[in-house]
């Protein structure tokens, strides 16, 4: 039987951004690995995406829910 991944919302975002890129051939760990290699640099990279709309869109995205979490640990702490 085939071994089952899960993955925390933000890596869903991240696989989603490294997707929209145009690696959603690859593997889940490649984009991972993609997106961890280039996060500083995401919004730089949108002319070179394959569908740079949908990317700007899931980077915004990605971007969003990590203010998100900071705002909440602002707030809880």
């Amino acid at each position: 039987m085939a071994e089952v991944s899960t993955f925390t919302g933000k890596e869903y975002l991240m696989m989603d951004v490294a997707s929209m890129f145009g690696l959603d051939k690859r593997t889940w760990g490649e984009r991972l690995n993609w997106f961890n290699a280039h996060e500083p640099e995401l919004e730089k990279l949108v002319s070179q995406a394959d569908e740079p709309n949908c990317y700007l869109a899931a980077v915004n995205a990605y971007r969003d829910i990590l203010l998100a979490i900071i705002k909440e640990d602002r707030i809880s702490a």
